[in-house]
């Protein structure tokens, strides 16, 4: 609306007598300093004119001048407490609106969802509180949850625990280590297998009877097992008799028939090839020998792959490929920093689901206070969520003139932007710069003039 001259005039009056005094000095120190200056130039007697005046009786007057914009006195800046998209604007810009009126709404679908999430979580803690509070924390339903949740984090730690203990590599029985590729600091990946054990003084030939032979064998018959590779013969016994014949490419079948070897020696390997002869019967008194033979070759009685179930880093190998170990010796150790870690977790846990349940069979004043407290937190956190939707409805809080509304249908706003001002242009205001010397010049209600630059002949 244009730029405003204020003219400033303070008058401080004086009395007559304060005139003169200050009129005659004047002259005195006028006529001293003409005497001094003539006597000094010429040295010789101070002669001449001087400038006179009549003393009078008038206003002295200070004026401060200073320029400024003029302004509502009262504006208010909109803004909403949470982001959003505006979704409508009721107004324009120079439009008058009235207290309490409508003006944008602003549309935010997670700040909805929060209010009701809000609900639900004050109202969860205010049952909470009641069951506290009532006999219900004898209730059994509670109780058996309690027990329940106890009994959860039981088996979740004892898993971990499972885990962890499996970290430390134990034989499965009296074996020799048939493999161990590993290397200390080396990781390792769950479901790799780390180590190949087997039985260390138990071995046994497969050996395949033609089905025309397989009804004159039977358990526990005597046998010879001639090692080609070694050229040494052992003797054994008839362990196990295949009940399913196998049909080859050539159309023969052949039964699966397991002897147990005695007192095999180091010097036996898996896979060497066997020919096995069984008697079937043998007199050495009558010089009596039946006995029937097939192929085959030796395997371990018992030979497992040990893989780990999580993963770790081998820490320290204790044993050697070769070596003969014993039942539930460490093969090797493994670490897991994160396995540890979860250990820690379960055993947390379990502990506050006791501390849980116990709370319900005693609860002590302290958890009390604790869930009243929590219930009051979930009421303030509704409250501001209600107080975050409210604000997406944008309503003035003023009568007044729309000054400016600088956003637009569809734009994507941060909470507390400006999203218009109202200005109550009832009553107007300016603000002056005046000097640091001026300052001390100027008082409250001291009588001011605004004259506006551009309308001339008005003064305020």
């Amino acid at each position: 609306m244009g730029f405003l001259q204020d003219r400033i005039r303070l008058q401080n009056w004086s009395k007559k007598r304060k005139v003169i005094t200050i009129g005659v000095l004047l002259l005195v120190a006028a006529s001293v300093i003409g005497v001094f200056t003539s006597a000094w130039g010429k040295g010789a007697e101070v002669s001449g004119e001087y400038l006179t005046t009549t003393v009078r009786r008038g206003n002295i007057e200070n004026t401060l001048s200073g320029t400024g914009v003029i302004e509502p006195v009262l504006s208010k800046s909109l803004t909403t407490k949470a982001e959003g998209k505006v979704q409508e604007i009721m107004v324009e810009a120079g439009d008058y609106v009235e207290e309490n009126q409508v003006i944008m709404q602003v549309e935010n679908k997670e700040v909805d969802s929060s209010v009701r999430q809000a609900e639900l979580e004050w109202e969860i803690a205010q049952i909470d509180l009641n069951d506290m509070t009532g006999d219900s924390a004898q209730n059994t339903l509670d109780r058996k949850k309690a027990e329940l949740k106890v009994e959860q984090y039981q088996i979740a730690l004892e898993e971990k625990e499972k885990a962890k203990e499996d970290l430390l590599v134990k034989a499965p029985f009296a074996c020799r280590v048939l493999s161990l590729d590993l290397r200390e600091g080396e990781e390792v990946n769950a479901g790799t297998e780390i180590v190949q054990v087997a039985t260390a003084d138990e071995m046994e030939v497969v050996a395949s009877f033609k089905d025309t032979d397989i009804n004159s064998l039977s358990e526990e018959m005597e046998a010879q097992i001639y090692v080609h590779g070694i050229s040494m013969t052992y003797t054994g016994v008839v362990k196990k008799i295949a009940f399913v014949g196998d049909l080859s490419s050539s159309g023969t079948t052949t039964f699966e028939v397991i002897l147990a070897i005695n007192d095999p020696g180091e010097e036996l390997c898996e896979g060497m090839s066997t020919y096995n002869t069984v008697y079937v019967v043998r007199d050495e008194d009558t010089d009596t020998f039946i006995y029937k033979q097939a192929s085959g070759y030796l395997r371990y009685v018992e030979k497992k792959s040990i893989k780990l179930d999580s993963n770790g880093t081998v820490a320290e190998i204790l044993c050697r490929e070769g070596e003969e170990i014993r039942e539930g010796a460490v093969i090797m150790r493994l670490e897991n920093e994160d396995l540890d870690r979860q250990v820690r977790e379960a055993e947390y846990n379990l502990a506050q689901a006791q501390y849980e349940l116990e709370q319900l069979l005693n609860p002590e004043a302290s958890v009390l206070r604790k869930q009243e407290l929590t219930a009051e937190k979930r009421y303030m956190e509704l409250l501001d969520a209600q107080e975050k939707l409210a604000s997406l409805t944008v309503i003035t809080p003023i009568s007044g003139t729309v000054m400016s509304i600088p956003v637009g249908v569809g734009d994507e706003i941060k909470a507390y932007e400006e999203l218009a001002v109202i200005g109550d242009y009832s009553k107007y205001g300016l603000d002056i710069t005046i000097d640091e010397l001026d300052i001390s010049k100027l008082s409250v209600g001291q009588q001011a003039v605004v004259t506006v630059d551009a309308v001339s002949g008005i003064e305020l």
